[in-house]
């Protein structure tokens, strides 16, 4: 009797158990073993998952700028930041920009070509492309120039070179839009030696020797345009500064 009733208690308990971790047949069939790559296919083919829906709205998001736009924004700021590296403070890296103004060339005409592609490129992108393509120019201006220059310069050769080469470098005072970027390091600083060191040259220019005409009117033509723009750069440095 004591058996038959331990034998009671054990069968009980395991219908109990039983019962409650059954599985209803319909649930049955939703399982199955699969790879990770078919659960991921799975899940992206139910509609209430919420790794689908946040998926929906990054597609939504990046579709706001146009790829190709976003992507050639990129492109000519890396153009932009690669130009800088033939600058050094003050100073123009003639040979090194010599060297490397046919692969530049290329690079940005395709940049032009890319950007005329598009349907409507913002107004942005345009003024990007617009400063980088005057910065380029400037550089190749200056690398031409320096290469008409003798070996051995008088001082007057000297000073110009040092006006155009300023020229040439003062874009790294600005960002990709052209505009005085303040932020640069010493940015007040080196604008207003630049300013002074500049106005000693006009001193110093002629003083010399006699100089022909034709490098006396560059002189002017470079000077004028450095001035105008270190002043524009000077309007951005902060009162405090």
């Amino acid at each position: 009797m004591k058996v038959n009733t331990a034998f009671l208690l054990i069968t009980s308990f395991c219908y109990y158990f039983a019962s409650a971790y059954q599985k209803d047949p319909s649930e049955l069939k939703d399982l199955s073993v699969a790879s990770p790559g078919t659960i991921q296919v799975q899940n992206l083919q139910n509609p209430n998952n919420d790794v689908l829906k946040d998926s929906m709205m990054f597609e939504k998001r990046a579709d706001v700028q146009p790829s190709g736009e976003a992507r050639l924004a990129i492109e000519i700021n890396d153009f932009f930041e690669n130009l800088k590296s033939y600058t050094v403070r003050d100073m123009f890296r003639f040979a090194q920009f010599d060297n490397a103004a046919s692969k530049l060339d290329r690079e940005l005409t395709g940049l032009v070509r890319h950007v005329e592609a598009l349907p409507a490129p913002g107004p942005v992108l345009l003024n990007r492309l617009q400063f980088v393509q005057i910065v380029f120019q400037d550089m190749k201006y200056a690398s031409e120039v320096f290469k008409t220059f003798p070996r051995v310069l008088n001082t007057n050769e000297l000073i110009l070179r040092n006006l155009i080469q300023l020229n040439a470098i003062l874009f790294q005072y600005r960002n990709s839009d052209g505009l005085p970027d303040p932020l640069v390091h010493e940015y007040g600083v080196w604008v207003h030696s630049l300013s002074i060191v500049s106005e000693e040259w006009v001193l110093d220019f002629g003083v010399a020797n006699e100089s022909p005409i034709a490098l006396k009117l560059l002189f002017n033509r470079q000077l004028l345009r450095l001035r105008a723009d270190l002043d524009a750069l000077k309007s951005a440095i902060p009162d405090e500064a």
